[in-house]
């Protein structure tokens, strides 16, 4: 999708969103829909952020971000946030991955698939780790019980709506935020039956079992297991032209090749943007989905931002990069292979132990350091054609399309530059 409009030096609008991926399409779509006059702006030349896919020699197609979502059936989270901004079934529609197996890890002793069905999951890693079973009936029973009380309206980040969750949670609130690690370790999870239980959720969300909080955890299986894993017809970019087509129909507008320079800020509160075309926006409401560190620190007039905010968004990290293989091959993987994913774990190591094994050293070449990554790294593989058989864009007939991705160190060294 490619959307231009007619810049104007000055215009005045109800509400400006800076960036056009699914949080700014999102927003600008809602904000529409209620009777106020959006607009949207992209640096880029087309719209959608991670839902962008593209495509080699008119006849292979690859996704950029959209893999998997959980939970997209009906009553589901995804279809109901839709379904308020008027997008239905007939305007976007899910295809529901293989209940007995939505994904598939593999490690060099054990092939595990996760079903759809928490009986049957718990089941499953006790059939894999026996002498578990106590730990492992426990921990789900917490995972569980917190993962439901998770309100899907209001915000765990606000004090009301995290109040609110941790009265449903129960005895299980004091362990909710703290690291997924350290829960493992206080249930007695054995390292192994660790790697296993979290490779999915820390690799999906690219947090290590050190950072991610044990509510995420929760949260994440009690959507996926119980909602079922999911995959939109058509591509990941069906949920940007579905979110862009709502925005146009309510008299909202996104706008590419519009880079903003600075938001305008009077008496401390935002009152629009301007953008390196000249252009500029009057609004009271401005929302920006860029990079919380380009906002805070080059979007935010000097001064306009609290000291303590400035801290504190700059005491943020970066999760860590994916590196993605794209690959075209000669083999229809629909005649042989299950709708699911799989995940290739070549050791029985967790995304905190890749990390260090992955870290650049101060003696390391880049041959060194490949040398010892190479025999450990992970790799999660995603397949269209498997997820979303009738559209033949992914492959020509007889072949598929595939994705490799893992996480990776992110030192500039490795790519010829300063340590930052």
């Amino acid at each position: 999708m490619d959307k231009r409009s007619q810049k104007a030096s000055v215009r005045s609008v109800d509400a400006v969103i800076i960036g056009s991926g699914l949080a700014g399409l999102t927003t600008g779509a809602a904000l529409a829909a209620a009777g106020r006059r959006a607009v949207v702006l992209e640096q880029y030349s087309v719209v959608g952020g991670t839902t962008h896919v593209f495509r080699r020699k008119g006849k292979w197609e690859w996704q950029v971000g959209v893999h998997h979502l959980a939970d997209c059936g009906f009553g589901g989270d995804m279809p109901t946030m839709l379904r308020g901004l008027g997008i239905g079934r007939d305007q976007l529609s899910f295809r529901r991955m293989d209940d007995t197996g939505y994904e598939r890890i593999v490690f060099p002793d054990l092939t595990f698939e996760t079903p759809t069905d928490w009986g049957l999951y718990e089941q499953r890693l006790i059939d894999a780790f026996p002498d578990q079973r106590r730990q492992i009936s426990t921990l789900l029973r917490a995972a569980r019980h917190i993962g439901r009380a998770i309100d899907r309206g209001p915000s765990v980040s606000g004090v009301g709506g995290f109040a609110r969750s941790a009265l449903a949670m129960g005895p299980y609130a004091s362990i909710a935020l703290l690291p997924l690690k350290r829960v493992l370790d206080l249930f007695g999870i054995s390292s192994q039956l660790q790697a296993l239980m979290t490779v999915s959720p820390c690799g999906s969300l690219n947090c290590p079992p050190s950072r991610l909080p044990f509510a995420a955890f929760g949260a994440y299986y009690r959507l996926f297991i119980e909602g079922g894993s999911w995959f939109p017809e058509g591509g990941g970019q069906m949920l940007a032209a579905s979110l862009l087509a709502t925005l146009e129909q309510h008299g909202g507008e996104a706008i590419t090749g519009e880079f903003v320079d600075q938001i305008i800020v009077r008496d401390g509160v935002a009152a629009g943007v301007r953008t390196a075309s000249g252009a500029t926006y009057h609004a009271p409401v401005v929302v920006s989905t860029a990079d919380l560190k380009k906002t805070y620190n080059d979007l935010l007039p000097t001064g306009s931002a609290k000291r303590s905010d400035l801290r504190r968004v700059n005491a943020f990290r970066m999760s860590h990069p994916f590196f993605n293989a794209f690959l075209g091959v000669d083999v229809d993987l629909t005649r042989i292979y299950p709708n699911r994913d799989h995940f290739s774990m070549p050791t029985w190591s967790t995304l905190d132990d890749l990390n260090d094994i992955s870290r650049l050293r101060a003696d390391d070449t880049v041959d060194s350091w490949l040398d010892r990554v190479t025999p450990v790294i992970p790799a999660y593989v995603h397949c269209s054609d498997l997820k979303d058989p009738g559209n033949r864009r992914y492959s020509p007939p007889g072949s598929s399309s595939l994705e490799v991705m893992f996480p990776m160190e992110g030192d500039h060294r490795m790519w010829g530059g300063p340590r930052r």
